[in-house]
């Protein structure tokens, strides 16, 4: 069974931090879900619902075995190519 994505966002807890910590040199957020204890860290509180939207789905498609998982902000580049006839998933395939 696939997970809803909107249902895990209604039970996420989410903290502001006021201060950095090691994955960031910014104030961050977190989302933590009560249910599975996977949390997601960001910038941004859409980052750290997204991220922890997105560890829960992994954990709870892995069976929930194992220790929770945790998502922080990863690398974010510029798009610096225009639409063209590949389209995006091509672009990226080409970048692989």
């Amino acid at each position: 069974m696939d997970a809803d994505p909107d249902a895990i966002r209604e039970r996420l807890q989410v903290v502001h931090l006021d201060e950095p910590v090691s994955v960031s040199e910014e104030a961050v957020l977190y989302a933590e879900d009560p249910q599975t204890g996977c949390i997601g860290l960001g910038e941004v509180e859409a980052e750290a619902v997204g991220n922890a939207v997105s560890v829960v789905v992994r954990y709870e498609r892995d069976e929930r075995s194992g220790p929770p998982y945790v998502k922080a902000p990863g690398r974010v580049v510029r798009k610096s190519w225009g639409r063209d006839r590949t389209g995006v998933l091509g672009r990226v395939r080409d970048l692989l």
